[in-house]
């Protein structure tokens, strides 16, 4: 999955690119930026592969584990999910402005169903 979102400071597009490893926690395997300034990577660490792109920098080769990422929503930000590279979704139209957590969790059947039906009754109830 990747991360997009517009840096606050530097005002430009940064997606972070994300798997899921064996043990249901989140490792950031690439970031792409078009910036290398203010709050933003300048060099790679370990074996990790710094390029520059005709547009953007890219940051490859990277296994930094993550137990979640906290991230502010906002629709200025254009707050960005994408699953398998396809599937696009806009934070902010799903979750408001908020402070989003996004964590893996492993759940039976029986739970992922209960957590879906609560969270489509709270979306429809007054």
């Amino acid at each position: 999955m990747s991360i997009g979102f517009i840096h606050s400071v530097e005002n430009c597009r940064v997606w972070d690119h994300l798997q899921v490893n064996n043990h249901y926690g989140l490792v950031v395997v690439g970031t792409e930026f078009a910036e290398s300034r203010t709050g933003l990577p300048h060099a790679a660490f370990k074996q990790e592969i710094f390029e520059r792109r005709e547009d953007h920098f890219r940051i490859t080769n990277m296994n930094r584990p993550v137990p979640g990422i906290y991230q502010w929503v906002d629709a200025k930000y254009e707050n960005t999910l994408k699953i398998d590279g396809k599937q696009e979704i806009q934070l902010a139209s799903l979750a408001g402005d908020c402070l989003l957590h996004i964590h893996i969790s492993s759940l039976t059947g029986m739970e992922w169903a209960w957590l879906k039906a609560k969270l489509c009754w709270q979306h429809w109830s007054p």
